[in-house]
């Protein structure tokens, strides 16, 4: 009885999209007060994951999300309105009401904090909270004395930069400190503490071979306890990023085709792999004047045979 009633209210649903979306309907024209221009495609659909940095659910039944950011990000509104939608998407409650969602990017590079804090369109938007590091937790002291080494390695992350030869001489004598204080830690908690250690150090500029007695590390632990060997972090980590970058440039691509001529298909996406980052440029403008996917292509192929010298492959 269940299945034949949501039967019924879904070919209800089908009903009225049919009946509301047609061209020669009168209703979306009265409803938004304006002519329609041409209908979009209904489907939304959602083709990547999103990672946020940390999530934790208090104990009064709200929400706070922090994102670390080594670099000001002009797009970090849209990342965080997109964050929090996807967050109270996921953690709505069974009663049908939404926790309360507090968000906050903390800035960790070494220059001026110039992001913006919120995202405005019209109806819509978000607003939250973006906080330079350092200077945070007293400048670091009151995570240097805790217990936890990684406290302590977040604390010298806290520490202001120094802005003249005394300070300076003091700053590096809290890295000294901290650093004495991980290598008398057992050895079991070693291996990562001296990781975040040395990426701490990465981040401010620190060169670790000035710390007295700190040793060699040939190998080392990632933030997942995976030992990996660190030349491959190195190389890996240029991968990455270029693989990341080359994702994001897909995703915009995909978004743009998608926008113009509804969903493309798994093979059309998987397509766009073979494309360098300004061959996906390219196919992005061409999306955005209204090409079609195999238009596009083609035009983006032709242009790559006509920029190879002679004897060049791909």
């Amino acid at each position: 009885m269940a299945d034949s009633r949501k039967d019924g209210l879904k070919r209800n649903d089908v009903t009225l999209k049919h009946l509301t979306l047609s061209r020669s309907s009168i209703f979306f024209p009265i409803v938004a007060q304006s002519a329609i221009k041409e209908p979009l495609a209904t489907e939304l659909h959602v083709h990547r994951t999103l990672y946020t940095d940390n999530v934790a659910l208090l104990e009064d039944g709200s929400i706070w999300h922090i994102e670390f950011q080594s670099e000001n990000d002009s797009e970090m509104p849209w990342r965080m309105y997109q964050y929090k939608a996807l967050l109270l998407m996921h953690h709505r409650r069974i009663d049908g009401t939404f926790p309360r969602i507090w968000q906050r990017v903390y800035y960790t590079g070494n220059g001026a904090l110039t992001m913006p804090t919120e995202f405005r369109q019209p109806g819509t938007g978000v607003k939250f909270e973006v906080v330079d590091l350092k200077g945070q937790f007293n400048n670091g002291q009151d995570l240097i004395s805790s217990r936890s080494p990684l406290d302590r390695i977040l604390g010298l992350l806290c520490m202001p930069l120094p802005k003249n030869s005394a300070s300076g001489r003091e700053y590096l004598r809290a890295w000294q400190t901290v650093a004495n204080s991980l290598l008398r830690e057992p050895p079991s908690g070693q291996t990562d503490a001296r990781t975040l250690f040395e990426f701490a150090a990465q981040i401010r500029g620190v060169d670790v071979n000035t710390i007295r007695g700190w040793p060699k590390m040939p190998i080392t632990a990632d933030l997942n306890q995976t030992i990996i060997a660190k030349q491959i972090y190195e190389q890996g980590i240029e991968v990455g990023n270029e693989r990341g970058y080359l994702r994001g440039l897909t995703d915009s691509v995909v978004d743009a085709f998608q926008e113009n001529s509804g969903n493309l298909k798994p093979h059309q996406i998987e397509h766009l792999m073979e494309f360098d980052a300004g061959e996906l440029m390219m196919l992005g403008r061409l999306a955005h004047k209204g090409q079609t996917f195999t238009k596009a292509i083609e035009h983006v192929k032709a242009a790559r045979t006509n920029n190879a010298g002679p004897g060049q492959t791909r």
